[in-house]
């Protein structure tokens, strides 16, 4: 884990959180915490407290995991060291494109309906302006500006059944980070760019990158920040079997 301290304060006063504790019933606290978590992708300079990052680590540090193996890891970058992966994803991105995968059909309406409403309605970018529309893309690799950043990765050797549980572990840290009033973006862009991210940042080749991760506060006047992504209902997606 790498951190250098120009962005991120070691004070606990930091911005104070947005949910203080109440007589709010969990269920209740949980459906505010998942409901206002979304993607930013536009932060503020400001600091980021060391402890509320620390905390937020340690509560998601008990998500669940095949066999207890907790194979998450995550490289935390800040100041010069987040500089230097930005402008070395950046500089790749100029020279070709990312690599990856293929999206099925079935699901490509999702990533259209989204690029639509980050692109058109939030950055104002039309369907005609390509290169304005790159541009834009291209933020994903200075992580929108945000003052510390992460690098998502777990063992080459697993099962990749095991990702569940970087994902779990992924959306509790998440969610510990919106608990104290820190936007939050997960990038698999950062995936596209794997070796030259790797390089950079030092990663062993026994680790795989699954996604960056932008932290930091909202910067609340840049409209793109109000985007909002829909859902399907959620019972396209189950099957509920009774005898």
């Amino acid at each position: 884990m790498a951190t250098s301290s120009p962005t991120l304060a070691s004070e606990e006063s930091g911005k104070p959180s947005p949910h203080p504790q109440t007589d709010i019933d969990p269920l209740t606290h949980l459906s505010t915490l998942l409901n206002s978590r979304h993607s930013t992708r536009a932060f503020l300079p400001t600091p980021v407290p060391l402890t509320a990052i620390h905390n937020a680590l340690s509560l998601a540090q008990t998500a669940p995991s095949n066999s207890n193996i907790q194979n998450w890891r995550l490289y935390l970058l800040s100041g010069h060291s987040l500089s230097k992966l930005t402008t070395a994803l950046s500089s790749a991105a100029r020279e070709g494109a990312p690599v990856s995968s293929h999206l099925p059909s079935e699901f490509a309406h999702f990533r259209s309906e989204l690029g639509q409403k980050v692109y058109s309605e939030g950055y104002g970018v039309s369907r005609s302006d390509p290169a304005a529309r790159i541009a834009k893309s291209r933020r994903n690799y200075t992580f929108f500006d945000a003052p510390l950043g992460g690098v998502i990765c777990m063992d080459k050797e697993l099962a990749s059944y095991d990702a569940v549980s970087v994902g779990m572990w992924l959306q509790s840290f998440l969610l510990a980070l919106t608990a104290q009033g820190l936007g939050s973006c997960v990038m698999v862009s950062t995936k596209g760019y794997e070796e030259v991210v790797k390089k950079t940042v030092g990663i062993p080749d026994g680790l795989e990158v699954l996604s960056g991760l932008a932290i930091g506060y909202e910067d609340t006047s840049e409209r793109v920040n109000s985007i909002r992504s829909g859902r399907a209902d959620w019972r396209d997606a189950v099957v509920e079997m009774s005898d």
